[in-house]
């Protein structure tokens, strides 16, 4: 989903992320802000992920700092770095898999009868046209000439 919606669901699943924790530790935190602001704040959720898949027998010992510094590396390159390096951003899922794989475990541990979703909602769909739009536009920058036409 992260390569369709050109790196936009990640915002979103910090934020389910942040939202579930909230709920279930009844803390007055903001989810919207931690996934606006996911470079500060996915080592924190990294870490409860891990932690809370560690409780309950989680076998592969990911660490949290070293994803989260991943993470990070992989964002502020794709924001900074010239184009078409800036695209290596794009690649900021990668640590995600990782702590995801530890969410679905969890799910399952807490419910033996989870079921995973097998179809994309209506907002997914919309995401990723719109992602789908923004690598058309990307596409085509990189092919046009630069610069203004020549006058004549």
């Amino acid at each position: 989903m992260s390569l369709l919606t050109f790196g936009y669901y990640e915002l979103y699943w910090f934020f389910r992320n942040w939202r579930a924790i909230q709920i279930q530790e009844q803390k007055k935190i903001s989810p919207f802000w931690r996934s606006f602001f996911s470079v500060f704040f996915c080592y924190p959720l990294f870490k409860r992920i891990l932690a809370a898949a560690g409780r309950r027998a989680y076998q592969k010992k990911d660490s949290p700092g070293t994803l989260a510094v991943c993470y990070i590396f992989l964002v502020i390159v794709g924001s900074r770095a010239p184009s078409p390096f800036d695209l290596i951003g794009i690649l900021s899922f990668i640590p995600i898999i990782y702590v995801n794989n530890a969410v679905r475990f969890n799910n399952l541990a807490v419910n033996p009868q989870y079921d995973e979703r097998a179809s994309l909602t209506a907002g997914e769909i919309i995401f990723i046209i719109v992602g789908l739009i923004f690598w058309g536009l990307t596409v085509l920058a990189a092919v046009s000439p630069q610069g203004p036409a020549p006058m004549g």
